[in-house]
């Protein structure tokens, strides 16, 4: 008689494996702050300027330098305008505005400018400018 067939072993299938995938690795770019604004300590306002009158007996010319902000004009102190070029300046420690420091937004809209007070002729402005000083 032929011998009984061996049972062959049973063979349990495993269950499929899903591999993990591996976490993504996102490289950490460190954020950069936005500059915080550096506070304003004061502006100037500097105008190269003189008096176009010629003649010997001219009276004493003034001019102030100034700006304008919100409709409103600011003038520093009179200054005497001579007939040969000077650079004259002017300084405000606050916005006279607010009558507070300065901040940035206050110079967006700022116009800058000269006005001829008192005395003969005209003054020649070669050139004008607005400085600001950080702390």
């Amino acid at each position: 008689m032929d011998a009984p067939p061996t049972p062959s072993p049973s063979i349990t299938p495993t269950p499929s494996v899903t591999p993990t995938p591996s976490p993504t690795v996102t490289p950490i770019v460190p954020v950069t702050p936005t500059p915080t604004p550096r506070p304003i300590d004061h502006i100037m306002i500097h105008g190269h300027v003189r008096n176009s009158f010629t003649e010997e007996s001219t009276s004493t010319a003034t001019i102030r330098l100034g700006y304008r902000l919100g409709g409103t004009n600011y003038w520093g102190k009179s200054q005497i305008l001579t007939q040969s070029y000077v650079m004259y300046s002017s300084r405000w420690n606050v916005n006279s505005e607010t009558g507070v420091a300065w901040m940035n937004e206050s110079i967006n809209n700022m116009e800058i400018g000269i006005i001829y007070d008192s005395g003969d002729g005209q003054p020649q402005i070669n050139q004008e400018y607005l400085e600001l000083w950080f702390d």
